[in-house]
């Protein structure tokens, strides 16, 4: 992580990491109807780049941090019979979110957004991209030694219909309440 600007009151920091991959003999599970079964790839051949942004804001009681993180990758696989195969299934060639998070003294406000691009089910078929919205709310007490929080969270606020695997749909907006303590 790399400090771009840092003053009194603000701190902006990046993160950028490449990589590259070659995997041979590559079992994956796929779908198959009601079972997954197994699925050799001869050869995987994987690059991408992974980037990170994140500001932080401070004056007195009022904090604020925002974060945004974006990954892009490529991947093309072989079988045994040394077909290319296309893109390898169900990855994504673009992935990104977005935090923001408000807090005074023991409240705290977020809200997030999350995309997923297009990816391949099949050799030729491509699942939906989809977008997906969620806030949280909630307070943090000092309890004896440590801190207790409480928070509502409404996830997928736009009630998005998506598949993260064909077939097999994601819920649409639900609720959720959590209570944790930190020590």
């Amino acid at each position: 992580m790399v400090t771009i600007l840092e003053k009194k009151k603000i701190k902006l920091k990046t993160d950028i990491n490449v990589y590259w991959l070659e995997i041979n003999d590559m079992i994956v599970w796929r779908p198959a109807g009601a079972y997954w079964i197994p699925y050799n790839y001869q050869h995987v051949s994987s690059q991408g780049m992974d980037a990170s942004l994140k500001f932080d804001l401070r004056n007195g009681i009022f904090k604020y941090h925002s974060s945004l993180n974006v990954t892009l990758s490529a991947s093309k696989t072989d079988t045994y019979a040394g077909v290319e195969q296309g893109r390898m299934l169900y990855s994504p060639r673009i992935i990104s979110s977005w935090e923001n998070r408000f807090s005074a003294v023991v409240f705290d406000l977020s809200f997030g957004h999350h995309f997923t691009a297009d990816r391949f089910y099949d050799k030729d078929s491509l699942l939906e991209p989809y977008q997906t919205v969620g806030a949280r709310a909630g307070v943090k007490l000092s309890v004896w030694k440590g801190k207790l929080g409480m928070h509502i969270s409404v996830n997928n606020l736009t009630n998005t219909t998506y598949e993260l695997i064909r077939l097999y749909p994601m819920p649409g907006r639900y609720w959720s309440v959590k209570m944790s303590y930190e020590f």
